[in-house]
């Protein structure tokens, strides 16, 4: 096996030595027809993540013609790979290496047919590189494999809101809180997409619920803080945005909607200058600009005065 760099793997834990022999022996008589320049045909069973590794060449690259003559063993080995490679996706996501993400995902769903999780995730990455029809496409498999699993619709929703599909996203977001009344990731979905379609009170019961099934979540209360702000109901907004600022002081977005409602009433603007100060310093993006215009009204009414 001159091609292949890893003639020197340890035997996997719990592996018999004597199975361990049999799969280097088919390593090399695989690599010893890969290297005369003959396609390797035959059907392999991989048993383990370090007998596939075996068969790579210096690229990563298979040495059989076809991946489709692997078949994958049902064994703790693999089980154990599947799981390793899942996790290693998921870490590349957060890295933002999509593309290598894409590439463990299709070995661990190479592995584990059935995998609801490993499908979740490579939607995502499709989506994520702009793959609209085949992030649907995985969704569609993940449903009929386990259409009870309330996570699918919710993601499957989002996927259609994106497509500007709310009809179809508010399907699915309905299907998943007839399945879990208490889903807070099918209450957000659907408020967003209720918002989205204007339907405002209802809405903010389902923001209600989140608050109910979640207290004192922040996102939640900057949800219905700003849909109260947008419908002008101000005072309900005021209460909302107070009650975020005693959680979480320094939140810039907060500070300067409670600034605005106060300047929309005439009321403390003294302090609603100073909280857009303190908002411009905390590097809020339109802090700078409300406060100009706030400014120049004031220094415009003394002028006429």
């Amino acid at each position: 096996m001159k091609s292949n760099k890893k003639t020197k793997l340890v035997r996997p834990v719990g592996m018999n030595p004597r199975v361990w022999d049999v799969l280097k022996k088919v390593a090399a008589e695989l690599w010893k027809e890969h290297d005369k320049g003959a396609a390797v045909k035959r059907q392999v069973m991989i048993s383990c993540k370090e007998f596939y590794e075996m068969l790579l060449d210096e690229k990563g690259s298979l040495i059989l013609e076809n991946k489709s003559l692997i078949r994958f063993a049902n064994n703790g080995h693999i089980k154990t790979w599947s799981n390793e490679l899942l996790m290693e996706a998921i870490n590349l996501m957060q890295n933002g290496a999509i593309d290598a993400a894409v590439e463990k995902l299709e070995l661990h769903l190479s592995l584990d047919k059935k995998s609801v999780g490993g499908r979740l995730k490579l939607a995502e990455c499709q989506l994520k590189k702009g793959l609209n029809r085949a992030s649907l496409s995985t969704l569609n498999e993940a449903v009929h494999i386990k259409p009870e699993a309330e996570s699918i619709y919710i993601q499957r929703a989002n996927l259609y809101s994106q497509l500007d599909q709310d009809g179809r996203a508010l399907n699915d977001l309905n299907f998943a809180l007839l399945l879990n009344p208490n889903s807070f990731g099918a209450l957000k979905g659907r408020a967003y997409v209720r918002i989205a379609n204007k339907n405002i009170e209802l809405a903010i019961q389902d923001i209600d619920k989140m608050e109910g099934l979640v207290p004192n979540h922040i996102e939640t209360l900057m949800l219905k803080g700003t849909v109260l702000f947008e419908e002008k109901k101000w005072p309900k907004a005021y209460k909302t945005f107070k009650k975020v600022l005693s959680m979480e002081p320094h939140n810039a977005e907060a500070i300067v909607k409670l600034a605005q409602i106060k300047i929309e009433f005439k009321i403390e603007e003294k302090t609603a200058i100073e909280d857009l100060q303190f908002a411009r310093a905390l590097g809020h993006p339109k802090a700078n600009t409300l406060l100009t215009s706030i400014l120049s009204n004031k220094q415009n009414h003394r002028n006429a005065a």
